[in-house]
């Protein structure tokens, strides 16, 4: 089992905001539009999940079959991350 450190979480928007890359510690992601948007919902179906009991969430990514377990202040900085990233790109806005 590897160890993953998990501090910074950034998500950044290319200028022209057609690729998002997301680091979570040393995990790095470059996706495009559509597979962020599928990324966001994942990440809004999970925030669904969350009660006053939860302390950490588990985000399963693709890559490698890799799950990592998120604190619920890291998760709610990534939730909020991804929802300012969809407000500012105009291609979800129809």
């Amino acid at each position: 089992m590897q160890i993953y450190s998990l501090n910074p979480i950034s998500i950044i928007s290319t200028k022209n905001g057609k690729k998002i890359k997301i680091e979570l510690g040393n995990i790095k992601m470059e996706m495009g539009i559509c597979r962020f948007a599928q990324f966001s919902n994942y990440i809004n179906s999970l925030s669904q999940k969350i009660d006053e009991n939860t302390e950490f969430v588990e985000l399963a990514l693709v890559r490698k079959n890799l799950t990592i377990q998120l604190s619920l202040t890291d998760f709610v900085k990534l939730w909020h991350s991804t929802e300012a990233i969809k407000s500012q790109n105009l291609i979800y806005k129809n």
